[in-house]
């Protein structure tokens, strides 16, 4: 049974093998913890919490319910209210993108065999509270993974909890969570899932709500208005159609850490609430400090106000009803251009750490059938598209990791995977290779598609296909691609519309059907079963330090694999990605096996993604730094750090 899936990595607009057991490996050497260190970090005084923090957004929440966040209603707009109130034991700190205790008092250690198990055992901070006051303990771990494995939740509630990797979660006291692994976990499981992002949830406001839950559903239905918070902020009110409002939370472990980011990539962070102070990352605490910074938050609220379109929400910052803009989705050049030249903005570049991608059904005709998944892909001009049709707002993608992430992306397997598409030069050859993909697989047609001559045998005009007929002998079925509206992405809908006219070309009966974002999130992700042939969306990719991703995305019945898409040869590697103990080993899964096998498959085309380009109100506010990969937004626009402008 296909589990229904989520958008762990937040769905811009982000799992059910147990591993067979093996021979026990000799006991690691434990990490050691950071020693305290003796520099002073010396930032600049923050201001006092005296200003309102006033954000855009051009598409409305779908949930006030950090539940039905991460599954359902996880979408990129939902994130960015809901993702600051929750913890977890670590946290990825920026720019560094290393490894921090968040509730945890020490830095992570690695799984220690034992009798039961693979076992770690984290020590929490012991004042830690829910922003009503009530202790925050270990038993709310315990309670949060039971739910996940019990009402069989899935999306990125059964990605990072991992019920099928995790014995049990236990409480041997009220400050120390003991998690048991069948086996021996991965980096990309522990501590990048389970740690980072295995948020807790509050037993003393929900458990009376899950013991009356039979399903998923009623749990995901429930009113989020009267939860509590563990991070920087906390739900105060939303107004559908109209705005969201939060609150800093006066009760945060986290406020007052310091950081101090050094040249080598490690950071210094201090906490002066949990008693963590050291070093973390692979590096020493050498070279040049890049930034420091401690934490807030330093506002008295955030009001997020919803315009219709990016149109009015572009407007809106120009006119100074907004200081600062969430929009992951670029802007075209026309938008563009007058915002880049108000002397009023801060301009911030960063690269992106996202996909836009084109997705099939394989469990309806013909999206099941590689050939037509190829051909397609085959006729779609991603360099055309981003330099000529989109005015050079974007580039091109040719491989589920952006090349953003300098960690992680392999410019040679990169390229050469490109190559196949780029070496062919002109419309001409796209179409002739796409038809011979399409005729070796048994595909026919009454006419066949070709082009015109010149008198010298030049390529003239394009002369489409008709009467195109599968290889089972039947005609290919209409098909539609649920594409975003212009006034939501224009990127996207001219996509789509162009993908029609590439299509169009080989005889395709295929249709671009502009569909409101929340429609086709409802019908890719919701429905039961699915009901979509093929949809262009997109991904931020969530945990840029462990790309764990590749398996929520693509392996069999994953939390957020809707499309069907099942290679056990796939499952298999992705499933050593996962094990992987050394970063080593897994990126070379990655580059040798994950992105060709991505490549022959075709589960998803990748088309595009926009450098991160974001607007503040330099004169109403300021951040500690800019510089970030995913951009501000990536990081739900730093509640905790954003400050008056001095």
């Amino acid at each position: 049974m296909r589990r229904r899936s989520l958008v762990g990595m937040a769905l811009l607009g982000t799992l059910a093998l147990v591993l067979t057991a093996c021979p026990a490996d000799p006991e690691p050497d434990p990490v050691a913890v950071p020693d305290p260190v003796d520099d002073e970090i010396e930032p600049d005084e923050p201001l006092p919490v005296t200003f309102p923090y006033e954000t855009g957004i051009f598409e409305d929440m779908e949930s006030n319910s950090y539940w039905a966040y991460f599954d359902p209603a996880s979408t990129v707009w939902t994130g960015y209210v809901l993702g600051s109130t929750k913890c977890s034991l670590y946290s990825i700190s920026a720019p560094a993108n290393v490894v921090v205790p968040d509730l945890a008092t020490e830095d992570f250690q690695p799984a220690v065999e034992e009798a039961d198990g693979w076992v770690v055992e984290v020590p929490i901070y012991e004042d830690a509270v829910w922003s009503d006051g009530e202790p925050l303990t270990a038993h709310d771990f315990v309670f949060t993974f039971e739910t996940v494995r019990d009402l069989e939740l899935g999306g990125n509630w059964y990605g990072y909890w991992h019920p099928d990797r995790i014995i049990s979660v236990e409480a041997p006291d009220d400050h120390t969570v003991r998690i048991v692994f069948e086996e021996q976990p991965g980096l990309a499981i522990w501590p990048n899932d389970v740690g980072v992002s295995g948020i807790v949830m509050p037993e003393h406001v929900w458990g009376d709500t899950v013991a009356a839950a039979t399903a998923a559903d009623d749990l995901f239905a429930a009113d989020g208005a009267d939860d509590v918070s563990c991070g920087p902020t906390i739900f105060e009110q939303w107004e559908p159609g109209a705005f969201v409002a939060v609150v800093p939370n006066d009760s945060w472990h986290g406020i007052g850490g310091e950081f101090t980011v050094y040249e080598d990539g490690s950071v210094h962070f201090r906490n002066p609430n949990t008693g963590v102070d050291g070093i973390f990352g692979e590096g020493a605490g050498e070279g040049d400090i890049v930034t420091q910074y401690t934490v807030g938050p330093y506002m008295e609220d955030q009001t997020f106000t919803l315009y219709g379109t990016q149109d009015a929400a572009v407007l809106a910052l120009r006119d100074g009803e907004v200081d600062y803009l969430y929009n992951p989705l670029g802007l075209e050049r026309g938008l563009q251009d007058p915002v880049l030249e108000d002397p009023e903005l801060s301009v911030v570049t960063n690269p992106a750490y996202g996909i836009r991608y084109m997705a099939f059904n394989f469990e309806r005709e013909p999206m099941d059938d590689p050939a037509f998944r190829r051909a397609l892909a085959t006729m779609i001009d991603r360099d055309f598209m981003a330099e000529g049709v989109l005015g050079g707002v974007a580039f091109p993608l040719y491989t589920a990791m952006p090349p953003g992430n300098l960690a992680w992306y392999d410019p040679e397997v990169g390229d050469a995977l490109a190559a196949q598409y780029r070496d062919l030069a002109n419309e001409f050859e796209r179409l002739d290779a796409a038809v011979e993909i399409l005729r070796d697989a048994g595909w026919t047609w009454e006419v066949e598609p070709g082009y015109t001559t010149d008198d010298d045998g030049n390529p003239q005009d394009i002369v489409p296909g008709e009467g195109i007929i599968m290889p089972n002998g039947e005609p290919m079925p209409s098909v539609s691609v649920l594409t975003p509206g212009a006034g939501y992405d224009p990127l996207r809908a001219t996509y789509g519309v162009w993908i029609e006219r590439w299509a169009q070309e080989l005889g395709m009966p295929l249709r671009a059907q502009l569909t409101g974002f929340d429609t086709i999130v409802q019908r890719v992700f919701v429905a039961d079963p699915t009901d979509f042939d093929i949809y262009i969306l997109g991904w931020s990719l969530g945990n840029p330090a462990m790309p764990t991703f590749y398996e929520s995305f693509f392996k069999t019945d994953a939390g957020n694999n809707p499309l069907g898409y099942s290679n056990p040869e796939y499952d298999e590697a992705v499933d050593r990605f996962m094990a992987a103990t050394e970063l080593e080993e897994a990126y070379s899964i990655v580059w040798n096996e994950l992105e060709p096998m991505l490549d022959q498959d075709l589960p998803y085309v990748n088309l595009f993604d926009t450098p991160i380009l974001e607007f503040y109100r330099s004169g109403a506010i300021e951040y500690p730094f800019e510089d970030t990969i995913g951009g501000l937004q990536f990081w739900d626009g730093f509640p905790s750090l954003v400050q008056q402008a001095r």
